[in-house]
């Protein structure tokens, strides 16, 4: 019987595979430490960086309506209930809907 020759074992795909899990789990890490903006640990609040502009905050007018713009309102704009529906032509659950939110347009509006 001839003896065959044996196969040395290669430790570099393991290496690649540690390595790959290695990165993945870094860059896990790094994405989620990113995310999470800093927050102030002696009142709680979230710090506030130096180095930024403050953002400018939406204002709205006293006389605004909410919701859906008045061109597509139906009734009253001082309703004390209002329903706004979002919904597409294409849609098969939108045209399931779309007989009930008539009915209920019949009876309030």
């Amino acid at each position: 019987m001839a003896k065959q020759p044996q196969k040395k074992s290669s430790i570099a795909p393991i290496a690649i595979i540690i390595g790959v899990l290695a990165l993945t789990v870094g860059g896990f890490a790094w994405l989620y430490s990113t995310s999470q903006p800093p927050t102030n640990t002696a009142n709680g609040n979230r710090a506030a960086n130096a180095n930024s502009t403050p953002r400018a905050q939406p204002t709205v007018a006293a006389n605004a309506p909410q919701g859906a713009s008045p061109v597509y309102a139906i009734g009253p704009s001082n309703a004390t209930v209002t329903i706004e529906e979002f919904a597409d032509f294409q849609c098969p659950s939108c045209a399931v809907a779309h007989p009930v939110m008539k009915d209920i347009q019949g009876a309030y509006a």
